[in-house]
């Protein structure tokens, strides 16, 4: 009886990502913030399991609404780099995901699917302690996608300090199909 619980197990997993991929996130997120308190830590749970290679950066989502999205990242040991501050590596993580939750809100919505083809970075400053990002698609990028064109669209997501200090601007280029 341990094989079949165990060997079901994996099949369960599956059909839990396969039911992730088609869930509309901006209803999941509304949902999951009607429980209080534990609200954000579900959503963002959900999130870390959805985008398995994101959790990795323990990423927490703090708002989420149509073509916005804000993620916080805490300066962890594990994220920083010998020179002690958060790698770039972990900051280009987060904006790829701001970016691409900001932008799925409106590919969701549309029936349209979007894949990130390109990314780049910019860095001005070196990252510690809490870190944000925060992506806002901007009027003219809606407009396109609900024009129905298919074709590649850049985002930028910026990722901020406490203080609000620019610590690097992240450009991810999503093929919208």
């Amino acid at each position: 009886m341990a094989t079949t619980a165990t060997s079901a197990l994996p099949t369960a997993l599956r059909n839990l990502t396969a039911a992730a991929q088609r869930l509309d996130f901006l209803t999941l997120y509304r949902q999951c913030h009607r429980v209080p308190f534990l609200g954000p830590t579900l959503f963002s749970a959900f999130i870390r399991y959805a985008a398995p290679y994101s959790a990795s950066a323990c990423p927490r989502v703090t708002q989420f609404d149509l073509g916005r999205c804000r993620i916080e990242l805490e300066d962890r040991w594990r994220l920083r780099n010998p020179f002690g501050s958060v790698h770039a590596l972990a900051l280009l993580n987060i904006g790829e995901l701001a970016s691409g939750m900001a932008l799925l809100s409106h590919t969701q919505q549309l029936g349209r699917r979007a894949i990130v083809t390109k990314l780049s970075a910019s860095y001005h400053k070196k990252a510690r302690g809490m870190v944000f990002a925060e992506c806002l698609i901007p009027p003219e990028t809606v407009a396109w996608l609900e024009s129905g064109e298919q074709g590649a669209v850049m985002v930028k997501t910026e990722l901020t300090n406490l203080q609000g200090e620019l610590l690097a601007v992240c450009e991810a280029e999503w093929t919208v199909k």
